[in-house]
């Protein structure tokens, strides 16, 4: 156990980006960084960047545990981005649902230069009913208190995140 925790402090010390645990379905791209007080990023999440105004967003895609006997059928995904505004999200600034597979290419541009949280879910059918899973969100950075996969809604800290690139 000792030797785990130096290696993490090791690492964040060094400044180097770690990718954190996940609550939901796991965002490919971007992907969640969680960076080291020497990597800018003050120990907290990083806003990966994104190489368009319109990026494609991807993330595994849902699929539910072989040991619970439980067959999804119809599965499809709802992605939000927000606006942020004193480190929360602020408004949501694109909404899709219904989205076929586990990625989106965005069909409006985004403001260049802006910092977004994102999140997805898996929409899908058990026994006739519709299901939904958990939003993702990362559990890092941890603070004390309760687990935030377990929280009715995401804490601010917590939200997926990107920046999209300058203009020109």
């Amino acid at each position: 156990m000792r030797r785990i925790i130096l290696v993490v402090m090791l690492t964040t010390l060094a400044g180097c980006t770690i990718e954190p645990k996940i609550c939901g379905l796991k965002p490919i791209f971007p992907g969640p960084l969680y960076g080291g007080p020497l990597s800018g990023s003050n120990t907290e999440l990083i806003f990966v960047p994104v190489d368009s105004l319109q990026p494609t967003l991807r993330w595994e895609p849902f699929v539910p545990s072989k040991d619970s006997g439980i067959a999804a059928d119809n599965i499809q995904y709802d992605l939000r981005v927000w606006s942020i505004a004193n480190g929360c999200p602020e408004d949501e600034v694109y909404a899709r649902d219904g989205i076929q597979k586990p990625s989106h290419r965005f069909v409006s541009a985004l403001k260049p230069a802006t910092n977004y949280f994102w999140s997805v879910r898996a929409r899908f059918t058990i026994a006739g009913q519709v299901r939904v899973s958990p939003w993702t969100l990362s559990q890092y950075p941890w603070r004390p208190g309760p687990d935030p996969c377990k929280l009715p809604t995401i804490p601010c800290d917590n939200y997926l995140r990107f920046r999209t690139p300058d203009p020109g």
